[in-house]
């Protein structure tokens, strides 16, 4: 290029040279001709006055003429002279310049020649690049529309932005709405776009050497869809950004499956709440955060109480329905900083961050007591469930989340041991509850198999008659080294463990077993009952087992009564009815246990189906003295006999109290003023004894 530009110079400044050369050559005869006129005319016109100025004189006038005239003709000659010389060695000067130049000229037509066929190599190669490069755009045009990628072009300098495919990616119909970088950033979802503007300026300044991003982005039609963005700048000298390309891929799909994949691994796919995973990751990180800050964290550990028998008695879908509906009302009524996770089975979580203090923590749990114990309704059934809640506080009770939970998870079952529907914060002492009660657990079935319970009979006494009409079956524990267990000590880690079923059957089997050999030894048997507890009655295995005895023992089943408490009928009263009225089919009385220390409504008795009502001792324990006991104790006795309902008495104690209870017509007493609990054979002592007294007094009625 420079060469070719060199060559043009050159014949430009020949083409100027000639052209002065022409210009001096015709204007030199003018200026000769112009010269010699002037002189001439000036001569003429005042060399004559000057001379008859000077001369007064004919002959020195005449002389002087003459040589006038030789004058003009030598300066005139002089000058014609000095001209045609200087003319022409302009003229040569010009020529040698002309000469020169010609050669130059034939120098660069060859070189132009030269460079002419230089040009048409090269030209023939632009136009095969020209063909490559129309190709290759070809291909670029038809990848670029077969992928899901557009591309973009930020100018830095001039904040002019454009894309490509904006249909296609945001539903537009050109790229007008987004001209400059802020029309793209108006787009993204403000919670991606502080994360977008970083990595940009982490990238801008060197702090990274790479751009890549994952965002949402509007669509026309006002939904967001996921893209991934990559971009490279081109930097100038001084090492600044003049320019950012780049891609945007859109990975909606994409990060639909993940969300969904997600989902299934840290969601419970039940409550779509979080699951144990999900809660393992975020304690660490909640640990973490309170370690720094010098604040505690709560956890709530909550396990429904008797939940197992919602899938029993219904279905597993329903049970389902059930946790969906207590996952919901919790979530629903969380405050700032409580998280609620599925922990598993009937277990969920809540973590209360924010250094929480102790008022705030026992008040979160009383509320979720209160929210626990709402009434549900699940495909028409209605359910009142309760839970336990175990509390362990970071960093009082544990510094990393296995231990916390560890901990929590032995409060809330010192919460259940200790009655249900209650929390417990976590206490070194729990942890020596639970090596004890491990212990007993090992104990307990080693006694099951070494058959160290034993039953016990408490009397049930007629008041109108003083008779014995009947028993309750008691069980009793002869630990071979502790001695004597209480039922409340060893009774409710049966029934958490399961054992308790086991050991209700066998119960079950002895005491139709005493009644079929007391018949067997021509004494009259009465009713005896015993007590079910919400494991017996949730087995399906009960009504065989209720039958499987009598039919083993020989016995109707009028000789067999059943106990079950208020509030488990309470807690599921449409399955509780069911199961009572199966048992009563069978001939098997049915009686309401611990009345009033549950719901102590008795609008609900007409509606079920019970033989037997028996107040509790709590009642018993102030009715001498307290007005309010003997009204309640009154208005109960009242209905349950409107209502056909025979009334037992539990825990009398003394003569005054068997008094006003017959007083107020009370149908059966039970208590240590009567009997205490005896042995079986003392039981049948005591009933042959009563046999032969009744017959004595008939033979001497008689008489």
């Amino acid at each position: 290029m420079k060469k070719q530009q060199g060559s043009q110079d050159k014949k430009e400044m020949f083409f100027r040279e000639n052209k002065v050369l022409r210009k001096k050559t015709h204007k030199f005869p003018l200026r000769v001709t112009m010269i010699y006129l002037i002189i001439g005319f000036l001569w003429i016109g005042f060399s004559d006055q000057l001379v008859n100025f000077i001369f007064r004189e004919t002959e020195q006038i005449t002389l002087i003429q003459t040589m006038k005239g030789w004058l003009y003709v030598g300066v005139t000659g002089l000058l014609l002279y000095w001209f045609i010389k200087g003319n022409t060695n302009t003229m040569k000067a010009l020529y040698e310049k002309v000469v020169a130049n010609y050669e130059e000229l034939e120098r660069l037509h060859e070189e132009l020649i030269s460079t002419e066929a230089d040009l048409e190599e090269k030209y023939k190669t632009l136009e095969e690049n020209q063909e490559s490069m129309r190709i290759l755009k070809e291909r670029y045009q038809l990848a670029l529309e077969g992928s899901k990628d557009g591309l973009w072009d930020w100018n830095v300098n001039t904040d002019r932005f454009l894309i490509t495919k904006p249909l296609e990616l945001l539903g537009f119909e050109d790229d007008q709405k987004i001209q400059q970088q802020q029309d793209w950033f108006d787009l993204i979802h403000p919670k991606d776009l502080p994360g977008v503007k970083g990595k940009i300026n982490e990238y801008l300044t060197g702090q990274k050497n790479t751009y890549e991003s994952e965002y949402r982005i509007r669509h026309q039609n006002g939904e967001y869809l996921w893209i991934l963005s990559k971009a490279k700048a081109i930097w100038d000298n001084a090492g600044k950004p003049i320019r950012v390309c780049g891609s945007h891929t859109n990975i909606t799909e994409e990060k639909i499956q993940e969300k969904r994949i997600e989902t299934m691994a840290y969601y419970d796919s039940t409550t779509k709440v979080p699951n144990r995973f999900w809660l393992g990751e975020y304690l660490e990180e909640q640990i973490q955060i309170s370690n720094e800050r010098k604040e505690n964290l709560a956890i709530f550990l909550i396990d429904l109480d008797n939940f197992k028998k919602v899938n029993d008695i219904l279905t597993h879908e329903m049970g389902d329905q059930f946790l969906k509906e207590i996952a919901k009302r919790i979530q629903k009524e969380l405050e700032d900083g409580e998280t609620l996770t599925r922990f598993g089975g009937d277990e969920f979580v809540v973590v209360k961050t924010g250094n929480p203090e102790k008022n705030r923590i026992y008040a979160t749990a009383n509320r979720l007591l209160d929210l626990l114990k709402e009434e549900s309704t699940v495909d028409g059934y209605q359910f009142l469930i309760t839970g336990s809640i175990g509390i362990a506080i970071y960093p009082d009770h544990g510094q990393d989340k296995d231990t916390l939970l560890k901990n929590a998870d032995a409060a809330m079952y010192e919460a259940k041991r200790n009655g249900r529907d209650r929390m417990r914060f976590y206490s070194r002492e729990i942890n020596e509850k639970i090596r004890e009660n491990i212990i007993l657990e090992s104990d307990l079935r080693k006694a099951l198999e070494n058959q160290e319970f034993i039953i016990q009979i408490q009397p049930l006494v007629e008041f109108a008659t003083g008779r014995i009409i009947g028993g309750e079956a008691l069980l009793r524990w002869n630990h071979k080294t502790r001695g004597r267990i209480s039922p409340a000590e060893f009774i409710p880690v049966a029934e958490e463990t399961g054992m308790i079923v086991s050991i209700g059957e066998r119960v079950l089997k002895k005491v139709c077993d005493f009644n079929r050999s007391v018949r067997g030894k021509g004494i009259t048997p009465v009713p005896l009952s015993v007590n079910l507890s919400v494991p017996q009655i949730l087995n399906n295995r009960l009504m065989d087992s209720i039958q499987g005895v009598l039919e083993e023992s020989h016995l109707e089943g009028s000789l067999l009564e059943v106990e079950i408490t208020e509030s488990l009928i309470m807690n599921n009263l449409d399955y509780a009815m069911k199961i009572m009225n199966k048992i009563r089919a069978m001939g098997v009385k049915v009686a309401l246990d611990d009345f009033g220390t549950g719901y102590s409504s008795l609008s609900y008795l007409k509606n079920l189906p019970i033989d037997k009502l028996k107040i509790d001792k709590s009642f018993i324990d102030d009715i001498v003295s307290r007005d309010s006991e003997q009204a309640i104790v009154k208005s109960v006795i009242d209905m349950a006999k409107s209502l056909k309902i025979q009334t037992v008495a539990e825990g009398i104690e003394t003569k005054e109290q068997w008094e006003l209870l017959k007083k107020y017509g009370c149908d059966v007493g039970q208590g240590y003023y009567m009997y205490r609990p005896m042995d079986l054979k003392d039981f049948k002592q005591i009933l042959n004894e009563q046999e032969k007294q009744e017959k004595s007094m008939k033979i001497i009625h008689k008489n």
